[in-house]
C-alpha cells in the first residue's frame, strides 16, 4: 500500500502575494475547497477578472490562503536530480559545472555548493574541507526555491 503525503501549508502575509506567486485559494461553495493557482495580472475569482491590487484585497476579506511548504518532489520538478551516494541528495549540472543540494524538510533549511567537473567529466572540485556553499539559509516554498535558484543562476 503507497503511503500519502502529508503536506504541511504556512499562509503567507498580504506584502508576500505578487505576481507569479503559487499558491491555494480557499473557496466557500458549501464545504471549503483548495484550489491551486498562480497569481497573475488578470487573476480570476469567482469567475471575475480582477487587478492584483483587487485580488489582494478581495483574498482577504473572502477566501483564506495557504503556500505548501517545499518537498524534495518539488526539487526534482524543478530538474534536479537524485543522487543514490555521497553527501549531497540532488545535483544538478550545467556545461562544467556541477551544482550540490541538501534540504532538510523539518528545519526548512537549504544548502547548495558549486563544483567545477574535470575533464574526465568524473572528477569533482568541491571544497570538502572549507564546506564553501554558493547559498546556507531558510527556503520554506516552491515560490522562494525558483528565486533562489534564478539568483544563482542555476
Amino acid at each position: 500500500m503507497k503511503e500519502e503525503i502529508k503536506y504541511e501549508y504556512y499562509t503567507p502575509n498580504i506584502q508576500d502575494l505578487k505576481v507569479g506567486l503559487e499558491l491555494e485559494v480557499g473557496l466557500k461553495d458549501g464545504d471549503l475547497k483548495w484550489i491551486s493557482t498562480t497569481i497573475s495580472e488578470k487573476d480570476i475569482i469567482g469567475n471575475v477578472p480582477r487587478s492584483l491590487a483587487q485580488y489582494e484585497s478581495y483574498v482577504l476579506l473572502n477566501c483564506p490562503l495557504r503556500i505548501r511548504y517545499l518537498i524534495e518532489q518539488d526539487i526534482i520538478n524543478e530538474g534536479w536530480k537524485f543522487r543514490e551516494t555521497g553527501r549531497s541528495k540532488f545535483y544538478k549540472r550545467y556545461d562544467k559545472t556541477e551544482f550540490a543540494l541538501n534540504y532538510n524538510i523539518k528545519t526548512n533549511m537549504l544548502f547548495i555548493e558549486k563544483a567545477i567537473i574535470d575533464v574526465t567529466n568524473t572528477v569533482y572540485d568541491y571544497s570538502w574541507i572549507n564546506n564553501d556553499y554558493i547559498f546556507v539559509g531558510k527556503c520554506r516554498c516552491i515560490n522562494e526555491f525558483r528565486t533562489i535558484c534564478k539568483l544563482l543562476e542555476i
